[in-house]
């Protein structure tokens, strides 16, 4: 044995030790879990259940008051008493018979379902000579029931792409429809549908008998269009706002503030200078704060002429705010607000009108 054989050996080794270790470990957790699934595997590969002696007892009760209904007529009654005693305990005499009430009141498929059901049944080791004669007639009569059922093919047209196909017939659903359903249907007149969400759904009437072969189909309505109305906007009552009311109130703030902060400097001045004056006579020492003071004073007064023609502009734009609103609401010609500044010999003003 070379030396990779015996390397290759002993790995494969302790490897199967190690699953062996971890196996005899896990094999008391598992143990349940391997119990459950083998009885539920036993059971299914039983078969259903053996009904209990009561479920029995109460069958074979149902099944005679069904029979005593049929007789009297009352087929609808005897039809309930037949499905409560076939899903107690079916055998192939309830279920022949439930078949063959559903053939009565004229349901002819579920009649066929009924008689194809009893060779689904296993068969007992204690079932009786008239159960096998039943599962003989089931048979007959589902062969021969077939086909005379009536068979109705639905196309659908004009459904748009991987739009979802919901037909019904006479209201119940058909399952696994598509723009081309076959169904069986019970002799007689039929309503089908094909269900649309947002629109009309289109509907179609037939009528058919025994062993009839129809189709009927459905058009899917055009999606119908809607003209699109110009429709004018609803102008706003909202003044727009002009845009001198911004300019002439930010002039005036800002003319105001430097002139109370100049003003300030000048009256600041003028009384640190008065005290050293006498009348108008100033020593030379104090000349430049008396030059300073008359300069601020000056520059206040400007400011706060300014200031005012600011609150003046800013009124004027309120007032020419409002008045637009209102003449283009009233669609009527007005004058258009104007100002203009007005710079004479000692005078500062505005003329405007509005």
């Amino acid at each position: 044995m070379s030396c990779f054989d015996v390397r290759v050996h002993g790995f494969v080794s302790r490897s199967a030790a190690g699953w062996l270790a971890l196996a005899t470990i896990l094999a008391p957790l598992l143990a349940p879990l391997v119990s459950v699934t083998c009885a539920r595997t036993a059971r299914a590969t039983e078969g259903p259940a053996e009904p209990s002696a009561e479920d029995k007892e109460s069958a074979r009760v149902v099944f005679g008051l069904a029979l005593g209904l049929r007789e009297q007529g009352k087929l609808h009654e005897a039809l309930e008493k037949f499905l409560l005693a076939n899903s107690l305990y079916s055998t192939p005499i309830t279920a022949l018979e439930l078949g063959k009430t559903h053939f009565a009141l004229g349901q002819w498929v579920a009649a066929s379902a009924a008689f194809e059901s009893v060779a689904k049944i296993p068969v007992r080791s204690s079932e009786s000579e008239k159960s096998a004669s039943a599962r003989a007639e089931a048979e007959k009569n589902a062969t021969e029931l077939r086909p005379r059922i009536p068979e109705l093919t639905v196309n659908v047209v004009g459904l748009a792409k991987y739009e979802a196909v919901v037909i019904s017939i006479d209201g119940v659903v058909v399952p696994k429809a598509g723009t081309t359903t076959v169904q069986l249907v019970d002799p007689g007149k039929h309503v089908v549908a094909l269900r649309l969400a947002g629109s009309k759904s289109p509907t179609a009437e037939v009528t058919l008998v025994e062993g009839d072969r129809k189709q009927v189909t459905l058009v899917v309505p055009a999606a119908e269009s809607v003209p699109i109305l110009d429709v004018p906007r609803p102008r706003s009552n909202t003044p727009k706002t002009s845009p001198l009311v911004y300019v002439g109130f930010g002039i005036g703030v800002t003319g105001v503030l430097v002139g109370a902060v100049t003003g300030t400097v000048a009256l600041t001045k003028a009384s640190s200078v008065k005290g050293q004056c006498v009348g108008s006579a100033c020593p030379p020492e104090v000349a430049d704060d008396l030059d300073l003071s008359r300069k601020m004073g000056n520059v206040s007064t400007v400011s706060f002429v300014v200031g005012g023609l600011g609150a003046v502009i800013g009124v004027v734009g309120l007032l020419a705010s409002d008045g637009g609103a209102k003449n283009e609401s009233a669609k009527s010609p007005s004058i258009q607000p104007s100002i203009q500044p007005s710079i004479g010999l000692g005078t500062v003003g505005v003329v405007g009108a509005f």
